[in-house]
């Protein structure tokens, strides 16, 4: 019994017998990553400390109520009980700037012949245009048409995911015509061989931590896509919509499908937080042009220009430079001194071009029909 509950009145020692202590709970949603200390039942009014500790790299993400509202982010926390019940929240989850692991894609080209040999064997009778067998067309453009000459297939070998790609025509370099030079001959492959590529955890970079949620960055240029397949105008819903326009494009289509379902577990896809992606004119190369679209909602997104320009630690060519997965150079990304260029989702100031980087991280424009520009996905996920 506590101290405040007696005192001397009139000589006499009086007890307060009525239940004056309230309970401090503490719910930690990531055991795994650490462990607190402090809950327990205290009398209203008293000093209390709780502690938040770590058990591996993942750090203290703060102290939250019942409702969700941040309380505190000192660990430890000291602060006066309150006259009633108590529950604060807590978790674990990655730093700023750390790297995490998630999700899977196919990566490193494999190389071992024994392994190589099994795969080949696993992977059966080749497709044809006529006759897929029981491959994948990738459904890729020829001169603005669809044609099946690439094909891909995943196979599971002693444990481990491989994904096949085989193709009977290079592809070109922009989907609406035969312009350009075949970047896969260029970087070593051969046309009606197959070529084998491991899936591989994705390692993604912390940009930002923010209410409980990480916002991450893929640290490698995975793979390689056109913006969209064409140059034209179009009307949907009786408005002009751009070649250059995110929220129709054909990358952000991909990214939330065929993307998503590749990469992720249908558990890690429940983490992944649905983003309003800002697509506003502020977020592009200059407010003068009508190329910007409404906000999207997005589980797997691009940067745009005005994140690269200054926030997340982009604060120079040199910080924007990355390189590409062997996965990425077999499906015809643009490489200089072995590093990729990639896209951005914002438009440029015409209405057939958007943002890219340069092997060299400068920001520069393409045309959106560019399908060797390289994917480097962004992410929220609830952390």
């Amino acid at each position: 019994m506590g101290e405040n509950n007696l005192e001397i009145v009139g000589g006499r020692i009086e007890f307060n017998c009525v239940d004056n202590y309230r309970t401090l709970s503490i719910v930690n949603e990531t055991p795994a990553a650490g462990s607190v200390s402090g809950a327990g039942v205290y009398y209203p009014g008293t000093s209390v400390t709780v502690t938040a500790t770590p058990s591996g790299s993942d750090e203290f993400q703060g102290w939250y109520d019942t409702l969700g509202t941040l309380k505190s982010m000192d660990n430890p926390y000291t602060f006066t009980m309150p006259g009633e019940d108590y529950t604060l929240s807590t978790f674990f989850g990655p730093a700023k700037g750390s790297l995490k692991q998630m999700g899977m894609y196919p990566q490193t080209k494999v190389t071992d012949t024994t392994i190589i040999s099994a795969l080949n064997g696993k992977g059966g009778l080749l497709p044809t245009a006529g006759n897929l067998q029981t491959w994948t067309d990738y459904g890729y453009y020829i001169e603005g048409v669809v044609t099946s000459y690439m094909w891909y297939k995943d196979v599971v070998h002693n444990s481990v995911t491989y994904r096949g790609v085989y193709y009977t025509e290079y592809r070109y370099t922009y989907t609406d015509s035969t312009a350009g030079c075949f970047n896969q001959q260029d970087h070593g492959y051969t046309k009606r061989i197959v070529y084998w590529f491991k899936y591989e955890p994705i390692t993604w970079k912390v940009l930002d931590i923010d209410a409980g949620k990480a916002f991450l960055l893929a640290q490698t240029v995975l793979d390689a896509q056109d913006y969209f397949y064409a140059k034209t105008r179009r009307n949907i819903d009786g408005e002009t919509v751009y070649a250059n326009n995110y929220e129709h494009s054909h990358i952000r289509s991909w990214l939330n499908s065929s993307f998503l379902n590749a990469a992720f577990t249908t558990t890690e896809q429940n983490k992944i937080a649905v983003t309003t992606v800002d697509n506003s004119k502020a977020t592009t190369i200059n407010n003068v042009h009508n190329f910007d679209c409404p906000n999207t909602l997005d589980k797997v997104f691009l940067l745009s220009y005005l994140d690269l320009n200054g926030h997340y630690g982009f604060v120079d060519d040199a910080s924007r430079v990355r390189y590409p997965s062997d996965y990425a150079l077999s499906q015809t990304v643009s490489k200089d001194y072995d590093k990729a260029y990639w896209w951005t989702r914002s438009p440029y100031s015409s209405e057939t071009s958007a943002s890219r980087v340069n092997y060299n991280g400068a920001l520069a424009a393409i045309n959106v029909t560019d399908a060797a520009m390289g994917i480097l996905p962004a992410i929220w996920i609830n952390a």
